[in-house]
C-alpha cells in the first residue's frame, strides 16, 4: 500500500455518494431513536436540530443526485 500517492480519482464520486448516504442513515436513525415514545418539546430535546439537519442534507442530496450537471452559462467566462 502506497500512502504517499493520492487515491485514485475515480473512487471520489463513490465515496462521496457513501458518505452521505451514511450520514442520512445515522441522522434518520437518531430521529427514530428520539421520536419513539412520548414525544413532547420538553422532553425530546434535539428532535427538532436533528430533523432540520436530516432536512437539509437530504435536501443537498437530492440536489447534487438529481440535479443538472451541465453548466448553463451564457455568458462566456472571464480570462
Amino acid at each position: 500500500m502506497n500512502l504517499s500517492s493520492p487515491p485514485d480519482s475515480r473512487w471520489l464520486p463513490f465515496m462521496k455518494m457513501t458518505f452521505g448516504f451514511v450520514l442520512l442513515v445515522v441522522l434518520a436513525i437518531l430521529a427514530v431513536v428520539i421520536a419513539l415514545g412520548k414525544v413532547e418539546q420538553s422532553t425530546s430535546f434535539g428532535l427538532s436540530y436533528i430533523l432540520g439537519g436530516l432536512t437539509a442534507m437530504t435536501g443537498g442530496f437530492v440536489q447534487w443526485s438529481f440535479g443538472s450537471g451541465r453548466n448553463e452559462s451564457k455568458e462566456p467566462e472571464a480570462k
